[in-house]
């Protein structure tokens, strides 16, 4: 996968933005609403990028930021939400703000979004609302046993939206001790 890019602009316009990377011209399909946040020609640019594979055909899409690009990646999960829908939602509502749409259930807010009718919005919010954390959502921050495998499942790289959702598995009223609390946590995991 391709992380990010860095190079010189060349072109914005249309669906994306052209960056020379090394002598290479790579067109990036961007979210329209961030056209007008990109730097012009002859600047320097860093895009995080997502690159969709079929077999007739190898996309590259950009974000101005990693938020961007995460929940983009979340939307193409749900069945029937292309690239297409997930680049209007994202221009629609920034991404923090669609985030949060989803992770409070507003399905009328979401169904607002051109593309995005009411069966397709009730799909997004079902699909993903205990996958993604509202931002500035306050979260009780684990303790004891807790922490520990929270801890343990970060250093994983796991986000904290599935640490939430693995911790709130495990059994509140038994005392675990900490490899049992962190075994638990993994299995939580591996069965998502």
């Amino acid at each position: 996968m391709i992380d990010f890019i860095r190079g010189t602009v060349v072109e914005v316009g249309g669906e994306g933005v052209v960056v020379s990377v090394g002598g290479v011209g790579l067109r990036l399909l961007v979210p329209p609403a961030s056209l007008s946040r990109l730097p012009r020609p002859g600047a320097e640019v860093t895009l995080h990028t997502y690159l969709q594979v079929r077999e007739d055909a190898l996309t590259l899409y950009g974000f101005v930021t990693r938020a961007e690009r995460d929940l983009f990646a979340r939307l193409l999960t749900v069945s029937g939400v292309g690239p297409k829908l997930a680049l209007g939602a994202l221009s629609a509502l920034p991404a923090e703000r669609l985030a949060a749409v989803i992770a409070a259930g507003e399905v009328e807010t979401l169904a607002r979004v051109p593309g995005i009718g009411r069966k397709t919005a009730q799909r997004i919010v079902l699909d993903l609302k205990g996958k993604l954390a509202a931002p500035g959502a306050p979260a009780a921050a684990p303790s004891g046993v807790l922490a520990v495998a929270a801890e343990a499942l970060r250093s994983l790289g796991y986000t904290q939206a599935e640490i939430a959702a693995a911790l709130a598995t495990l059994p509140q009223d038994e005392e675990l001790s900490e490899e049992e609390a962190v075994r638990r946590a993994f299995q939580a995991m591996g069965s998502r």
